[in-house]
């Protein structure tokens, strides 16, 4: 086996290297990386951050050089000792306890024309007992990151990949007027889709029907691969599509269906109006204001044929999240009146990496 990563390029990969009864010495391990001093032990201190090394940035990718905060304690058990080991190892990801005390669980061994990749101990989770969408929280980072790592970097274009980054920006709420910001004019916002190579959704309150200005109409036609609109509500006037009867403790006034239904309707009547004067054509997206509706508001969406709708929760008002081990790992989440419930995120950089990575 030494033999082949050393001389054939190989690339492997060992797991799970826990504390053994013999103080850490892992005597079969440290044959493979030429008796390198590694020493496996418990981490001593509870950590909510991770810190990617810029040694390595091929394997690293988007994930290079940042450092991740978790709202939660991180959910590894043992740390691989370095400090007594020559430029053989690179250290690839490390926990981070709040004295900012480095803890080492995932290294590369390079001594030759392949490499070992080792990484610590971690009490995995079963599907039984956790949903696939939560290994992909910032706590659980070390579960699947380390191994996704390893085999898009050893598999390169033979493991399924994009071959290109894409994002959408959607900005709620604007007019097609200048003065939909105070900090950022569309021209300015134009001008950083050209640079950084994203796509924009405007969106767009029906109610807005006759404000757009001629030079941003000009601006959006001219340039209608970049910037779309879909449907943000229809009049805006608070959580527009809410509850249709509420209880005590509730946060905002009713909203009855038939209300509902006549808000989607007129919506799309005043969309209509807007492509007419302007040319612009409008994505049968709903980007419901404030929050997500209940179920069967997504009925009326389907009735109206709509394609889906966006929003940051994933889960309908007073519905239950899917108890499936794979639910919210598709581009569209079927689970709620077999209508496209797709979650969005904000700007966030930990979930950007994360994002970036797994694409």
């Amino acid at each position: 086996l030494k033999n082949i990563i050393n001389n054939y390029g190989a690339k492997l990969l060992i797991c799970n290297v826990e504390v053994d009864d013999r103080q850490g010495e892992h005597i079969n391990l440290k044959r493979l990386i030429n008796n390198e001093a590694i020493y496996i032990s418990n981490i001593s201190n509870p950590c909510y951050s991770w810190s990617f090394s810029d040694k390595l940035p091929l394997i690293t990718k988007e994930f290079t050089n940042q450092k991740l905060q978790s709202p939660e304690q991180l959910q590894s058990n043992y740390t691989i000792d370095t400090t007594q080991s020559s430029n053989h190892i690179t250290v690839i990801l490390s926990q981070m306890d709040e004295q900012e005390v480095n803890y080492p669980i995932f290294i590369e061994y390079k001594n030759g024309s392949g490499e070992i990749f080792i990484e610590s101990g971690t009490i995995n989770p079963s599907l039984e007992e956790k949903q696939m969408y939560t290994l992909y929280n910032i706590d659980n980072l070390s579960i699947l990151v380390p191994m996704m790592m390893f085999i898009k970097y050893s598999l390169n274009d033979e493991c399924w990949h994009n071959n290109h980054n894409y994002a959408n920006l959607t900005i709620d709420d604007p007019s097609l007027s200048d003065s939909f910001s105070e900090s950022l004019s569309y021209p300015d916002l134009l001008s950083k889709i050209k640079i950084y190579g994203f796509h924009t959704s405007i969106g767009f309150c029906a109610r807005n029907w006759n404000d757009s200005q001629k030079e941003i109409v000009k601006l959006f036609l001219q340039n209608s691969d970049l910037f779309s609109l879909v449907i943000h509500g229809n009049n805006h006037d608070g959580y527009e599509f809410y509850k249709y009867s509420i209880q005590e403790g509730d946060k905002y006034e009713a909203r009855p269906i038939n209300d509902q239904e006549s808000d989607i309707v007129f919506a799309l009547f005043q969309m209509e109006l807007h492509k007419i004067i302007t040319g612009i054509p409008f994505g049968k997206i709903m980007v419901f204001p404030y929050g997500i509706s209940p179920e069967d508001t997504l009925v009326l969406l389907k009735k109206y044929n709509f394609n889906a709708t966006i929003n940051a929760q994933d889960v309908p008002l007073d519905s239950i999240r899917g108890t499936e081990y794979d639910y919210n790992m598709y581009q569209a989440i079927m689970n709620y009146a077999n209508f496209p419930v797709i979650q969005r995120w904000s700007l966030s950089r930990d979930q950007l990496s994360l994002s970036l990575f797994n694409a």
